[in-house]
């Protein structure tokens, strides 16, 4: 035990001879770990922001969209632009609202979204303007904070009311009480929309700022905000979630048919919440390996230069080395001292990495709005990478150092 604490310390004595060429050396590890370390944490940040937005949707939902994406991505039927033609109407909404055809929907709605800008007197908001039915609410457990959500009526009659997110009700009506602003009007592009209700706040996610969102009859929408029979999606929520396949198995046949598709060739896709999880969370890992595996190319830069330092090391010891195998130094005792200053300044250099890293995360997630997370799993790698650069890229150094002759290293000039 005290001949390895002696050789540590010869190992600190050896490094700290030259301070600069030892900062210079570990800058490379430094800089990988740094690199590593943050782009794992952002890249788990926004994988688990990326879950949250999308289990936020309702395990018991599920969303029908136009186009069949798989059949996209083979090259089917598609535009120039590779936009898939399909489309979902009224005339499909009709035949999916239907409880003795599908008994397990509870509830159902179409959906027609995109960005519109609302007035009210000075005050300007540009967000997401949704037409829904009037089940969209129970669909996405929607929660009033003052106000009703709009009615059956509201929908059949083409009425121009409108449920505010709490934030797009704070932009235009000046932070006023969301009690206070029921029954006042502004303008969604230039329709005049009475406000019947403001939601209590949903919060960000992955896709944007609830809170802006702002409802309307989706009638409404088509006829006087977008101008089309075309729904972004169709969504429904079936009463018995661990009825949830068979209900999304039994959609894609009848609606399969309704369409005069083939099963499996259909031209359109449905979504639960668990599908979009799966994806998301493919693309996120997949992402979030390419990162690190591109940062990893700087720890093998820094590799390298462990390595060369430490031959340049050996080098300038000679005499050093051959002194201590003169006097009774094992070629062991060599070679361990070697590779501990190796592993010392690959374990700082990893150190001083991860807090180079987490401090990294934070300031490109601050800018960025991508949460930072840093796990233990990315900790104990950046760790154990440098302590592997060390014994790996020390050993060849270390291992000359051991075998040079004693009489020859004591005559090197």
């Amino acid at each position: 035990m005290k001949r390895y604490i002696l050789m540590f310390k010869l190992a600190i004595k050896g490094l700290l001879t030259n301070k600069v060429r030892s900062m210079l050396t570990i800058l490379g590890i430094v800089i990988g770990i740094g690199a590593v370390i943050a782009l794992m944490g952002l890249g788990t940040g926004a994988q688990t922001e990326i879950t949250s937005s999308i289990s936020s949707l309702g395990t018991e939902v599920a969303t029908i969209s136009p186009g069949n994406v798989f059949e996209s991505a083979r090259g089917g039927p598609t535009t120039g632009e590779g936009i898939s033609t399909a489309t979902l109407t009224q005339r499909d909404y009709d035949y999916l609202d239907n409880k003795t055809r599908f008994p397990y929907i509870e509830e159902i709605s179409p959906q027609l979204s995109g960005m519109q800008t609302s007035k009210k007197g000075s005050k300007e908001l540009t967000s997401n303007i949704n037409g829904v039915s009037e089940s969209y609410n129970k669909i996405q457990d929607l929660q009033l904070k003052s106000g009703r959500f709009f009615s059956a009526n509201d929908v059949s009659d083409n009425r121009k009311v409108a449920v505010l997110g709490l934030d797009a009700a704070d932009e235009l009506f000046s932070g006023r009480n969301p009690e206070e602003i029921l029954d006042e009007y502004f303008l969604i592009g230039n329709s005049k929309f009475r406000v019947v209700g403001v939601l209590e706040s949903r919060g960000s996610t992955a896709f944007g700022n609830q809170d802006e969102d702002i409802f309307v009859p989706y009638t409404t929408a088509s006829n006087k905000l977008f101008n089309t029979d075309e729904f972004s999606n169709i969504q429904f929520k079936v009463n018995d979630i661990d009825l949830m396949n068979v209900t999304v198995a039994q959609v894609k046949e009848k609606f399969a048919d309704f369409r005069n598709v083939e099963v499996d060739d259909e031209d359109f896709t449905i979504f639960t919440s668990e599908d979009l999880l799966d994806v998301a969370n493919q693309i996120t890992s997949i992402f979030t390996t390419l990162l690190a595996s591109i940062a990893a190319i700087s720890l093998l830069v820094g590799g390298i230069g462990i390595s060369n330092i430490m031959l340049v090391s050996v080098t300038e010891r000679t005499k050093e080395i051959g002194l201590r195998k003169a006097v009774g130094a094992k070629q062991g005792d060599i070679l361990s001292q070697f590779i501990i200053e190796a592993v010392i300044l690959t374990l700082l250099g990893g150190i001083i990495g991860i807090i180079f890293g987490i401090l990294m995360g934070w300031i490109i997630g601050y800018f960025t709005d991508v949460n930072f997370a840093l796990t233990l799993s990315s900790v104990s790698l950046a760790t154990g990478v440098s302590i592997a650069i060390g014994i790996i890229f020390g050993f060849a150094p270390a291992y000359k150092a051991s075998k040079l002759d004693p009489i020859d290293a004591l005559r090197y000039e």
